[in-house]
């Protein structure tokens, strides 16, 4: 489990050049974002790859920060990073069983607070399954004041698509 406050508040931060596989095992992830004023408090931050290739399932849980000014960002699960002009990838490829979970709750007070925020590209491409699932926060108080479920910023060739199921459920609080 991943809890930020010093500099960037993310709680788990996946690079640009990692990638994360979980193959035939499983990989669980829980992030919680800080405090940190004007910054990112994401529960989890992937500019990253995140995949499964085969029978492996892994589950993303970020629950933002909270802050009291209208500049940090405080999303639950963001895949890429949009004001950075940043992308991650979020996948499931092969013919295993292995799928991903993605629950995002977004935090309060800041400029946005979404529950799960993609400008990458999340797709399933094998035979396993995608589950989003987004919260959004409250008291969204910045010029961009989102609180949504799922919020998709990604233009081709980054966005959600699915060749099996990709389930989406979000509500704001």
């Amino acid at each position: 489990m991943g809890s930020g406050n010093a500099g960037y508040g993310n709680g788990i931060y996946i690079g640009s050049n990692d990638i994360i596989d979980a193959g035939g095992g499983s990989i669980t992830m829980h992030g919680q974002g800080g405090t940190t004023t004007g910054d990112n408090n994401m529960g989890i931050l992937n500019n990253g790859t995140i995949q499964t290739t085969n029978n492996g399932n892994i589950t993303l849980t970020g629950i933002g920060g909270t802050t009291s000014d209208g500049t940090a960002y405080n999303i639950g699960v963001s895949n890429g990073n949009y004001w950075a002009y940043t992308s991650g990838t979020i996948q499931v490829t092969g013919s295993g069983t292995g799928g991903i979970i993605i629950i995002g709750t977004g935090g309060n007070g800041g400029d946005d607070n979404s529950g799960i925020n993609n400008s990458g590209l999340i797709q399933t491409s094998g035979s396993g399954n995608i589950i989003l699932t987004g919260i959004g926060g409250s008291g969204s108080v910045g010029p961009y004041p989102y609180n949504d479920g799922v919020d998709d910023w990604a233009r081709p060739p980054n966005q959600i698509v699915g060749v099996d199921v990709i389930t989406i459920t979000c509500w704001t609080r």
